[in-house]
């Protein structure tokens, strides 16, 4: 029997909340796109890119089969910013949208 298989890749572009220029330090920056690579990987969601500036991150990511975009989306912005404010920046947010 044949069998199917299917891959979705997303692009995804997280931006700060006004702009604000949070990842201006390399080295946190770096650490950041670690830490959400991560989290990506246990939501059975690899990336195949992260990166980004100092107030935008991009994510090139294989979405599981399992979960939804949105889920993906949003447990990976609320532990993003759990891990920032964990590291002193209390202001941390990402924009809506």
């Amino acid at each position: 029997m044949p069998h199917s298989l299917g891959q979705v890749y997303v692009h995804l572009v997280a931006a700060t909340k006004d702009g604000i220029p949070f990842l201006v330090d390399g080295t946190l920056r770096a650490d950041m796109h670690a830490a959400m690579a991560k989290t990506f990987r246990t939501l059975d969601c690899p990336t195949l890119r992260v990166g980004g500036v100092e107030d935008h991150v991009h994510v090139l990511f294989r979405l599981s089969r399992v979960r939804s975009i949105a889920d993906v989306v949003a447990t990976v912005r609320e532990q993003s910013s759990a891990w920032m404010r964990g590291r002193g920046l209390e202001r941390f947010e990402w924009e809506d949208g």
